[in-house]
């Protein structure tokens, strides 16, 4: 009874020490700025968009609704180890073998956007977010004036 005890525990442990998997799949990396200082608190975002080969398998949903989402910490780094529907919030592996687009944005700075080519294990990225440019004080329009005559106007509720 005492050997069927120990070849249980041990069985557990053994499964519990295999990895599942794509369970080491993950897309990290960094984000800095054009001084090569780390970026936080970064939305960077990935999808799929098309398989690298003939497909293996059908995708688990539509792709437009699968997205990996992570903001980066103070130190601009990131990771994604899997993907979410938008519509079911279900969670998907990383889908191997496919071509995914990255995108990466934050507040004052351009939007930055590439894809990747994945096929298993890790990956890591490198971004380089650049700020955005100041508007030109010409090109921002003046609050418009409630008293032109020639400014768009709805109708009221009387039909006037």
């Amino acid at each position: 009874m005492r050997w069927l005890g120990l070849s249980l525990l041990t069985l557990l442990v053994a499964c519990a020490a295999v990895p599942r998997a794509g369970s080491a799949d993950r897309v990290a990396g960094t984000v800095h700025d054009d001084g090569e200082r780390p970026l936080g608190n970064v939305q960077v975002v990935i999808s799929p968009l098309e398989p690298l080969g003939p497909r293996a398998r059908s995708e688990p949903e539509p792709l437009d609704r699968l997205r990996g989402v992570s903001v980066t910490d103070p130190d601009g780094r990131f990771e994604i180890t899997g993907l979410a529907s938008s519509h079911t919030f279900e969670e998907y592996p990383l889908l191997r073998g496919w071509r995914y687009e990255v995108r990466a944005q934050l507040s004052g700075y351009q939007l930055w956007s590439n894809t990747f080519d994945f096929t298993r294990g890790g990956l890591q990225l490198t971004v380089h977010l650049e700020p955005r440019p100041d508007e030109d004080e010409e090109s921002v329009l003046p609050p418009p004036d409630p008293n032109d005559p020639t400014r768009c106007r709805g109708r009221d509720e009387e039909g006037g």
